[in-house]
């Protein structure tokens, strides 16, 4: 195997200086004694073999002394050149593998950057079909209210036209518009108050509804309430005087008047179901 710390100028150099250690009959022993410098270094120098110095700077000192006491000009022999061109080819191999490695970095950080921006981009999308989509259900909402705004306008428009037909229906029939059903036809108000009603209770007008019913409210003549009620619902009035309701489906309210019941049934139209109640009171 080839020594890479020797060359042929490197021998033709060592050449030199063994002839003239011969010449001036020294021993490598006396030598070495003189110049302090090791035996086995003086040998190498003198085969053209630096392989046993440590460094490149170990060996140019000690050539530099021996030719010095031997008087020898001339340059030291290049063996360590191909060791700094494989040390720099091999360094110059890593820095272009750094380069390289770093020459990544800006693609992954390119990638990152697009990365972010498709993200930020498909979060703007899905806020704006989200922001959509609310607004359409609100725009439902309010559409479906005016829609039930309008069925009970309807509602109401066929429940004044259905009372209209029963109060021409009550000038045909055989109770006049002047006849009245009091309260004693019907609750016997001649009689006392029971005790057990409280004072709360006395002249307190209370209707539950077990279906949809509109209701009209008269006090000596005057419409003084027109509400829809549904099931569930509960109305109640304190009411002192003379007054009537009307009641737009018979079968779908109960109620008391005084804690007694009142009767919606008997009287209520065959058709329309409306029926008018009225209560006289002193």
């Amino acid at each position: 195997m080839a020594n890479k710390f020797k060359s042929a100028n490197s021998v033709k150099i060592g050449k030199k200086f063994r002839d003239k250690r011969v010449q001036m009959d020294l021993s490598f022993d006396r030598i070495a004694e003189i110049i302090y410098v090791n035996k086995n270094y003086l040998i190498a120098i003198e085969k053209g073999e630096y392989s046993i110095f440590p460094s490149e700077s170990f060996a140019k000192a000690y050539f530099k002394k021996y030719a010095k006491y031997l008087h020898i000009d001339c340059e030291f022999p290049g063996v360590f050149e191909k060791e700094i061109e494989a040390k720099n080819k091999k360094t110059s191999t890593k820095i272009m593998f750094n380069t390289f490695r770093n020459m990544q970095f800006p693609s992954t950080n390119r990638l990152n950057i697009w990365m972010v921006s498709g993200l930020t981009l498909l979060l703007i999308i899905i806020i704006y079909f989200f922001s959509k989509n609310i607004s359409n259900k609100e725009e439902n909402v309010l559409n479906e209210n005016s829609n039930e705004y309008l069925e009970i306008n309807e509602y109401q428009e066929d429940i004044t036209s259905q009372n209209e037909e029963n109060y021409d229906f009550m000038e045909d029939s055989e109770l006049q518009k002047n006849d009245f059903i009091t309260l004693s036809n019907v609750l016997d108000i001649s009689a006392d108050i029971p005790p057990n009603i409280n004072s709360e209770e006395k002249n307190m007008l209370v209707l539950e509804f077990i279906d949809e019913c509109w209701v009209e409210v008269y006090i000596e003549g005057a419409l003084i309430e027109a509400k829809f009620f549904k099931n569930g619902d509960e109305y109640s009035k304190n009411i002192n005087s003379s007054f009537s309701i009307v009641v737009g489906n018979a079968d779908s309210v109960k109620g008391t008047y005084n804690s007694e019941d009142i009767d919606f049934i008997t009287n209520a139209n065959r058709l329309t179901r409306v029926n008018t109640i009225n209560f006289l009171n002193d």
